[in-house]
């Protein structure tokens, strides 16, 4: 009993190695997207991620399903070609926002150029769910020694005074303002 338990256990442990090991690690800090394989660089896309209030989230995760010509089910049945979903309703997917690659503007997916996402899809197909691991992080060790960030003033609030209502204008001084309806006892019938 005890060589079968270790004979199974052994070609468990020579199967899971025949197969390839896919990282794919999202960088939200640099917007980029490095794919290896076996430890050898594939390749470095540039990534669109969520911006400001739609968070991409971080952690390693597998990919649970792929779609090949999917739409968005929340965001008005926007395509998502070549989508690879890894948490939830979170996805690796192709854009038609190619020149907005490299800045952080997504509803939380992360958007590749459709070629790339294509290549990564036939990849992930290729090697199997299971042997795919999706690593988002932002990347602050690559950042020691260098000044932060200038501060965002995206979301200041305007000052007091910017919210004045506009000026009444005069009403003419020929005309008078006509009533909206008819002064009691003046066509009604009363």
């Amino acid at each position: 009993m005890y060589r079968v338990l270790l004979g199974a256990i052994l070609i468990f442990f020579m199967a899971n190695s025949a197969f390839a090991n896919v990282v794919a690690v999202i960088d939200k800090r640099t917007q980029t997207m490095t794919v290896s394989k076996d430890g050898e660089h594939l390749w470095t896309w540039k990534v669109s991620t969520g911006r400001p209030g739609y968070v991409t989230p971080n952690g390693t995760f597998h990919p649970t399903f792929l779609d090949q010509d999917h739409a968005s089910s929340k965001y008005e049945s926007a395509p998502m070609p070549w989508s690879v979903f890894f948490n939830g309703d979170v996805a690796i997917h192709g854009t038609v926002e190619v020149r907005r690659l490299g800045r952080a503007v997504s509803h939380g997916c992360v958007r590749l150029h459709p070629s790339n996402a294509e290549e990564f899809f036939q990849l992930v197909q290729d090697e199997g769910l299971r042997s795919v691991t999706i690593r988002v992080t932002t990347s602050r060790g690559a950042y020691d020694g260098m000044p932060p960030p200038p501060p965002r003033d995206y979301y200041r609030p305007a000052p007091r005074d910017y919210y004045r209502p506009a000026p009444r204008y005069p009403g003419s001084p020929w005309f008078a303002p006509r009533p909206r309806y008819p002064a009691v006892g003046w066509g009604w019938g009363f």
